[in-house]
């Protein structure tokens, strides 16, 4: 039997190539296909990495997947390059009506044509050349990585999607289309919408449709794909190809799912025991429940931020003393670093020396620190590989949510029972008071075996997401084997 070829093709933020070296993985231990990925130069060594690992717990020798560089620069290079998308990128947003306004009229366009047309379009053609070179049965497309979603409709080859996002994010017209039922981005609307907020949520879903629709930016690279012989519109709106993501009836609202989307639950990598990466780290974890603080690779912290959730961590340790504080504090990313003046964890000085609270500007595999046993809640900031690792972990969450689709995280916890929106009186910012209540509440409140309960409860009910979506994909190679052989027979009758 030939091997078949799966090309997938993403951007190179974490934030989007979790979920395809996940299924990347899965796909290497099937001997019969040959795995492809195509990306920025910075996704190599996680290539190289994946390779290395994959074959550590395989029974027999797995494959290795083939790295193809696209030339252009990634996502995070223009924001290094572009004043203006920098400041989107790094800049924490509020919520509400008149902050979402904002973010429809002066930062979505922005992201949305993160590339300069002569870029998008040297990128295209790159996504093109890989595509010619591997000649691949099947694309697995990141949605988010516009110039391969062209590519892939131009060169007509077989695709699917998949995506790190929730049902609302993968079905744009979902949202839009019902704004009497789902709320907006960044509006941090409750679900059931309020009587109250239906009207501002239909403004809200009106002018988002006319800030692109009357997009200047959005035209002027319209027009250069159009000149360049790439037909339709711009790419981000209406994709109607077989999309994967990891959201299920049982993470996400109420909502119709149509027969494109594969819910899978979510997708995340293998990863070993803790005691084998990081003993260390493990041995400290047995030693009480521990409060995972996992911001994300995004959010830096300054001097404020560090103070207000250092002091949202004292009110927690002062009112329950048995439990430790495991904490990711980055002050460095790849848009910039931020210094501190050291002033800000002085109110856990104690606590810190003492070690129960164990602060790491990075952390080796969340997901096996999730799954150790040993943490009783994680707070992050509603990112979707975070919400995910926490769902599959059956932890509860305290959101504090910071920009975009992170609001509407912090009301799905809310709404699934699982947790609480941990600042949402002053959000995107942190009050160090209102962050020790939600921890308390959380944790040890009359409150907390009940989201315990329906955590575990949802985490009991899903599969491995990284195996159902790489069997989806199967599938859709199958379907179009079938055709391709039910075609031959007719040639042959």
């Amino acid at each position: 039997m030939d091997c078949q070829t799966i090309l997938m093709m993403t951007n190179s933020e974490y934030g989007q190539f979790n979920v395809h070296l996940a299924v990347a993985q899965e796909l290497l231990l099937r001997l019969d296909y040959v795995v492809h990925i195509a990306s920025f130069p910075f996704l190599e060594s996680k290539v190289e990495d994946l390779n290395h690992n994959v074959g550590k717990d395989a029974t027999q020798p797995p494959g290795k997947a083939i790295f193809h560089t696209i030339d252009g620069p990634s996502l995070m290079q223009v924001g290094l390059q572009c004043t203006e998308l920098a400041g989107i990128l790094t800049r924490q947003k509020g919520y509400g009506v008149r902050a979402a306004v904002d973010t429809y009229t002066n930062e979505l366009p922005v992201v949305f044509t993160a590339w300069s047309p002569s870029d998008y379009l040297k990128i295209y053609d790159s996504c093109m050349r890989v595509i010619q070179e591997v000649k691949p049965d099947i694309i697995v497309l990141d949605w988010l990585f516009f110039p391969a979603v062209d590519a892939c409709n131009v060169s007509k080859v077989k695709y699917c999607v998949l995506s790190p996002n929730s049902v609302l994010e993968s079905i744009p017209g979902l949202r839009l289309g019902k704004p009497w039922k789902y709320p907006q981005m960044n509006s941090g609307f409750a679900y059931p919408l309020p009587w109250t907020k239906i009207l501002p949520n239909i403004y809200l879903a009106i002018r988002l449709i006319l800030s692109l629709a009357f997009c200047p930016r959005l035209k002027t690279l319209q027009e250069a794909r159009h000149a360049h012989g790439i037909p339709g519109p711009n790419p981000p709106i209406g994709i109607s190809a077989s999309t994967i993501i990891p959201s299920s009836p049982d993470t996400d609202f109420p909502c119709p799912i149509p027969p494109n989307i594969t819910c899978c639950g979510p997708i995340i990598r293998p990863c070993q025991k803790l005691a084998e990466n990081d003993r260390e780290l493990s041995v400290w974890l047995a030693r009480r429940p521990t409060v995972l603080v996992n911001m994300g690779s995004a959010v830096i912290w300054d001097t404020q931020r560090t103070a207000q959730f250092a002091e949202g961590i004292r009110v927690l340790l002062q009112r329950r003393g048995w439990i430790q504080v495991l904490w990711k504090l980055q002050t460095t990313s790849a848009m910039g670093s931020i210094e501190q003046d050291g002033s800000a964890l002085k109110c856990l000085r104690g606590f810190v020396d003492s070690g129960q609270v164990k602060i790491m500007a990075w952390l080796p595999e969340p997901s096996s620190i999730l799954r150790s046993g040993n943490i009783l809640c994680m707070v992050h900031h509603g990112g979707a590989n975070s919400f995910h690792e926490a769902i599959k972990a059956g932890v509860p969450h305290v959101v504090l949510p910071v920009w975009y689709d992170t609001y509407d995280f912090a009301t799905r916890v809310e709404w699934l029972g699982i947790g609480v929106w941990g600042n949402k009186t002053v959000a995107p910012r942190v009050d160090g008071a209102e962050l020790g209540v939600a921890l308390v509440r959380v944790i040890t409140s009359t409150d907390a075996i009940q989201f315990f309960l329906k955590a575990q409860d949802i985490s009991e009910k899903l599969g491995e997401g990284r195996v159902i979506a790489c069997e989806k994909i199967i599938e859709l190679l199958s379907a179009d084997k079938k055709d391709d052989d039910d075609e031959l027979m007719e040639i042959g009758d």
